[in-house]
């Protein structure tokens, strides 16, 4: 009776272990989803913001239309539309990037290898296509940029008061060297009324709490203004995009300059041109033994070596005949 006590008490214990493992697995994927879920919403944010980069270029009402729609979870409101949009390019890009997968394979399964010189100018090309892409999107936002700079300089011909509503003091500057930190300037916040309506906007200055200021804005669109005091250049405006298009353009310039690998291709001695010779120095270049396929090439190009080494010897012959009759003792 003892036994069949321990036994059962044993085989409890025992449930009890695995019905605690599965909670314990059950609880860490449910952590490990709640991780996995938002991190990957904001990688399909980020790409559906990039796709729709283009139509904000043509309608940038309608993009912004895209990104302000989804639910609201207390101030954060996530913008479902463009979430959808990344999630299918990224699923298209899985595909395509698939299907190059298998046609890479399907070509090395063909025998198309490249040497070094082909391999450094497919790279080149990957290269060159990678950074005009990036050098097309920086160039679209600083074209963006310039049309919000227009709007709200160039074609501000409204005059108004407004009333700062918040001041921001900055942080000063500190250390020195390679630890130096550059700090960030001191900006106020504005707002003014237009036909009733409230409009804002910030200034790099630390000016009083409630403090009057003078606006102009754009008549058509109020949203696009700045202080009277505010005389921002367009490059300090958009100073970022056109520091990283510099040095996009720049390293571009760089990959299409450089046409030739550091190192050149080396080269193989073929000995006589026999079969067997091109034999070594096929294996010698592709690292592994011949296919029946490549054997069949290997052939064909010894024939040919043979055959123009016959033709190379029967010319020097001619001109040795002809030499020895014409200026023969």
């Amino acid at each position: 009776m003892l036994a069949k006590a321990e036994t059962a008490a044993h085989a409890e214990t025992k449930a009890g272990m695995k019905l605690l493992r599965k909670i314990g697995d059950f609880a860490l994927f449910a952590v490990g989803l709640c991780v996995a879920v938002p991190l990957a919403a904001c990688v399909a944010y980020f790409v559906g913001t990039f796709v729709l980069w283009p139509i904000s270029l043509l309608n940038e009402d309608f993009t912004d239309s895209a990104s302000g729609f989804g639910p609201a979870f207390g101030r954060v409101k996530v913008p479902v539309i463009v979430i959808a949009i990344g999630c299918l390019a990224i699923w298209v890009g899985v595909r395509v990037a698939n299907s190059w997968k298998r046609e890479r394979e399907r070509a090395i399964e063909l025998e198309e290898e490249k040497g070094p010189l082909q391999n450094f100018l497919a790279d080149r090309k990957r290269w060159i296509i990678g950074l005009s892409l990036v050098a097309l999107f920086l160039a679209g936002e600083t074209a963006k940029n310039y049309i919000k700079y227009d709007k709200k300089f160039h074609k501000a011909d409204r005059l108004t008061t407004g009333h700062i509503v918040e001041v921001d003091p900055g942080e000063p500057a500190s250390g020195a060297g390679e630890d130096a930190d550059p700090g960030r300037p001191p900006s106020s916040h504005y707002q003014f009324q237009v036909n009733g309506v409230t409009y804002d906007g910030w200034i790099e200055d630390e000016l009083g709490n409630g403090e009057e200021v003078v606006i102009r804005y754009n008549s058509s669109d109020p949203k696009f203004n700045h202080t009277q005091d505010d005389h921002t250049t367009f490059r300090d405006y958009n100073r970022s995009a056109l520091f990283l298009l510099m040095l996009v353009l720049a390293a571009l310039a760089y990959v299409i300059w450089h046409r030739k690998p550091d190192e050149p291709e080396q080269e193989i001695d073929i000995g006589d041109g026999s079969f067997e010779s091109l034999r070594r120095a096929m294996i010698k270049r592709l690292g592994r033994d011949l296919t029946a396929k490549e054997e069949a090439k290997a052939r064909q190009l010894a024939d040919r070596i043979e055959d123009a080494t016959k033709k190379e010897r029967a010319a020097m012959q001619k001109l040795g005949d002809a030499l020895d009759k014409e200026f023969g003792s």
